[in-house]
């Protein structure tokens, strides 16, 4: 998480405090980006869980903390008194629906900015899991399924009938409702989002143009706040290739297929020479991955948003698979690849987001990327620097114009 020597320095002060704004608090692997919010917008913390209560007051914030109980929730909502109520996603959860449809609510478009993008969202709109014909069916029947440009998608949900019955309890205790497949904002009042691209596809879902704002992305502010603090002391190149591992094998037909494409790679470094770190993803299992110790350093556990960054800072080559981890070597002006030697296409495919010779594949072996980094790392970044400027807008302010516009509606 978030200390107070990483935070970025636009910091608001306790006079500047925007009381009665909230921010809604969910999810553990989000604590980062709520401490970042409230200290630069100046808004405090909403929690339903005794744990990211627990996490936030470890950090120094004061939150406001609401019973988890269904019933006692809502009395609680409604006597909350809020101005503003701040969200990543209005249909993350009953809660949010709830809270959502029962203030005046924001949403902070929170998707990845290197991945979620309009093809993104055309690959999700074909995406259909089958649950079986009677699952299926109950799910339309109460309206548990999702659309993306008026297709319906199955599969959002889990299919099983514990799963069904948990949704249907918050159907009719929350009068929870489902919306637009990650494109959350249906039941906010407005929508901040990082790109016109962005506002595009919310548009063509039939948004009002009012109430779609194009700010940039929080996250551009945070991950450069955390690159500027961190250069000085971390920079160097210590580690060859530095990989960050994905649990494709949770989403994928077949295991073998996404060890296998590991596998290639930790090999190919072997064979040039080169050393390799593998940070584990914290939903990946270390003993998947235990064969590969000795031709690499296997790094798991859950880690700060600031260690990331220090591991890429001392690389000289980041490999990156479907990952939104992309974002930090783009910032940190450090070469990145992607890794396909087994031509393995997730949902989120990344390829058109890397030059040619950036895509690592049986064809373009590691040999060749690194020697492109060695001897042209400056026109690497140089292209990587005109990429980001397609994906946000990276002026420092983003944070800034997200606050201005929570003050337009509270004064």
């Amino acid at each position: 998480m978030i200390n107070d020597d990483s935070i970025n320095n636009n910091e608001i002060t306790k006079s500047e405090s925007l009381n009665g704004v909230y921010i809604l608090a969910e999810n553990e692997g989000e604590i980062d980006e709520i401490v970042f919010l409230c200290r630069s917008l100046g808004v405090m913390p909403l929690s339903y869980r005794d744990r990211i209560t627990s996490l936030l007051e470890n950090e120094g914030l004061a939150v406001r903390h609401v019973s988890r109980k269904a019933q006692k929730y809502k009395s609680e909502i409604k006597k909350l008194g809020s101005k503003c109520v701040l969200l990543f996603s209005d249909t993350s959860s009953a809660y949010a629906n709830y809270l959502a449809r029962n203030s005046y609510s924001i949403v902070i478009f929170s998707k990845s900015l290197t991945s979620v993008n309009k093809s993104y969202y055309h690959s999700l709109a074909s995406y259909t899991v089958s649950c079986g014909c009677l699952m299926n069916r109950l799910h339309q029947m109460f309206g548990f399924t999702e659309k993306l440009y008026g297709i319906e998608i199955h599969g959002i949900l889990n299919c099983g009938a514990y799963d069904f019955l948990r949704h249907l309890y918050y159907k009719i205790i929350f009068g929870f409702r489902t919306g637009y497949a990650d494109l959350p904002g249906l039941y906010a009042q407005k929508v901040m989002v990082p790109t016109q691209e962005i506002k595009g596809i919310y548009l063509e879902h039939g948004f009002s143009d009012k109430n779609i704002i194009v700010t940039g992305s929080f996250y551009e502010d945070l991950y450069t706040g955390l690159y500027k603090k961190n250069i000085t002391e971390y920079e160097s190149n210590e580690i060859d290739v530095l990989f960050f591992s994905q649990p494709m094998y949770m989403y994928l037909g077949s295991k073998e297929n996404w060890i296998a494409e590991v596998e290639a790679l930790v090999d190919d470094c072997d064979s040039e020479g080169l050393n390799l770190t593998i940070l584990l993803h914290p939903r990946d299992d270390y003993h998947y991955y235990q064969h590969l110790e000795g031709k690499a350093k296997l790094v798991s556990g859950k880690r700060l948003l600031r260690e990331n960054i220090q591991y890429v800072l001392k690389s000289k080559l980041v490999v990156i698979k479907s990952s939104t981890t992309h974002l930090i070597p783009l910032v940190c002006n450090v070469p990145v690849a992607y890794l396909n030697y087994k031509g393995i296409f997730p949902l989120c495919d990344m390829t058109k987001s890397f030059s040619h010779g950036m895509i690592l594949t049986k064809d373009n072996m590691l040999n060749n990327v690194f020697e492109s980094v060695l001897t042209r790392t400056g026109k690497i970044v140089k292209k990587q620097r005109e990429y980001l400027k397609t994906i946000g807008i990276f002026d420092d302010q983003s944070t800034k114009r997200i606050r201005e516009l929570i003050l337009d509606k509270i004064s």
